[in-house]
């Protein structure tokens, strides 16, 4: 009797993490059944505009709709590899 003692506690610890994770498994699958019939009708949101980056002497970064960045020049007149943001004028 006492061989089979651990045997039976290893089999009831096995039935209970079964019993445990079976309805973790139904909901997932429920919610993933869910998600993907939700996400058939979202709605498309506009398409951005790329995002325009300038790399200047600072570092690289975003900049501004309404700016542009140009190729910077040394006094010479040699591009210096750098770009250099320019915005209108504000009002």
């Amino acid at each position: 009797m006492n061989r089979r003692a651990p045997v039976i506690a290893v089999i009831a610890a096995l039935l209970t993490v079964a019993m445990l994770t079976a309805p973790v498994r139904t909901t997932i699958a429920a919610d993933s059944l869910h998600r993907s019939h939700a996400s058939r009708h979202h709605t498309v949101p506009a398409p951005q505009p790329p995002a325009r980056i300038a790399c200047t002497p600072l570092g690289c970064e975003p900049i501004p709709a309404a700016c542009k960045p140009v190729p910077g020049l040394t006094w010479g007149g040699f591009p210096t590899g750098y770009d250099v943001i320019i915005c209108p004028p504000l009002r």
